[in-house]
């Protein structure tokens, strides 16, 4: 390869060849407005079916009225979908593309700590949204199961759709307009952000009972990455997700919002100077993000409680090993004006060939981060 390989064009074609197609966009969208429409009838009619009379005991002794009223559902798309940071797979169907598509009831509580029912509640509606979507997915060939934290609906070898179930107090439900729901997927553009007003009492069903969690939090912090660090911010996230899905097939530990929270408290240092050369910048980003995962280092702060997020990485040692070696891969790459050490991080779906001049020098390595700031929202969250 000669010098006049252009590597900011190259990461651009690179981007657009691991990002959906719009057939994934279609089918997700189809497929996940299939699932909505069920939800909703079933818990509008409320049948035997799907709510036996254990059922609706259970709710009725810890919401008002259950029975009588008109439980209407809302939904809200949230994770890598919502934020544009999804990939399609590296190594399907080990790993696969994932829409979050979180189902929100507003219910009015009767009473929490002294109710007996009131863990059992978040079991019995699991329950009931599970045999109504298992139905559905009989129909459709789809495959169904439980995890600890919500439903995951398989499509196909390659995406899944997973449900996380939450309820909120009936009036604070009512802030969310209809408008604000409808806006991101609505006309095809998936990097929106809906502009709910805070609620406050926002519960997770799980397997344990309810978890006080809002994934809006972190959907603002996405948000508010993007309109500090630029498009940078994401277009990183997804080039790091696919390095770290062509090193390891199985889940490393490194997690999405690890990597995207490494980024942005990278971006956020004092040191940081945004290099014209997307390899070279993308180069010191890693490098940083290295040195937090270093058992001296600062660590990776989480977005939403300000905490270390690496502190149980099982793996941190081969994780550090294979950021070092990216780090050298951009640089080499840079200083060879070759694809060869990119596609040997990134795989076979990095291009070879480009046409513009990129003579840059690889910079300097950081070494000390003791000076250096971060910005880090704080808002964290409690179980109930």
């Amino acid at each position: 390869m000669n010098k006049d390989y252009d590597f900011n064009e190259s990461f651009n074609k690179f981007r657009k060849k691991i990002s959906l197609s719009d057939e994934d966009k279609k089918n997700f969208l189809e497929s996940r407005e299939l699932i909505r429409k069920t939800i909703r009838k079933t818990f509008n009619e409320k049948t035997e079916n799907y709510f036996s009379l254990d059922d609706l005991k259970i709710l009725t002794h810890v919401f008002f009225e259950f029975e009588r009223s008109d439980i209407k559902p809302k939904f809200m798309t949230q994770g890598s979908f919502a934020y544009n940071t999804i990939n399609t797979p590296e190594n399907p169907p080990v790993q696969q593309m994932d829409l979050d598509d979180g189902i929100y009831f507003p219910l009015k509580y009767i009473e929490k700590a002294s109710n007996g029912n009131f863990s059992q509640a978040a079991q019995t509606i699991r329950n009931i949204v599970y045999r109504c979507v298992n139905d559905l997915c009989r129909d459709m060939n789809w495959n169904l199961e439980k995890k600890s934290k919500c439903l995951r609906v398989t499509l196909d070898t390659s995406s899944h759709i997973d449900l996380p179930i939450y309820s909120a107090p009936e009036k604070e439900m009512k802030k969310i307009t209809k408008t604000s729901l409808n806006s991101i997927m609505s006309t095809g553009s998936i990097d929106k952000f809906f502009a709910y007003e805070k609620l406050d009492d926002i519960l997770l069903a799980t397997d344990d009972g309810w978890l006080k969690s809002d994934p809006r939090v972190i959907q603002q912090w996405v948000e508010d990455n993007k309109q500090k660090r630029g498009r940078n911010f994401i277009h990183y996230s997804k080039y790091i997700k696919n390095w770290r899905d062509c090193q390891w097939k199985k889940d490393s530990g490194f997690s999405s919002i690890m990597v995207m929270a490494g980024i942005s408290q990278a971006m956020s240092e004092y040191s940081y100077s945004e290099n014209d050369n997307t390899a070279l910048d993308l180069s010191s980003i890693v490098c940083m993000i290295k040195m937090y995962l270093d058992v001296n280092g600062d660590g990776i702060l989480s977005p939403d409680n300000q905490e270390r997020m690496d502190s149980e990485l099982s793996n941190r040692n081969e994780i550090i090993k294979q950021l070092n070696k990216l780090s050298i891969n951009l640089n080499e790459s840079v200083s060879a004006g070759s694809s060869d050490f990119l596609t040997e991080s990134f795989g076979s779906r990095f291009p070879s060939e480009s046409v513009k001049p990129s003579k840059e020098a690889a910079p300097a390595i950081i070494t000390n981060l003791n000076d250096f700031e971060s910005d880090i929202p704080v808002m964290p969250a409690k179980k109930i």
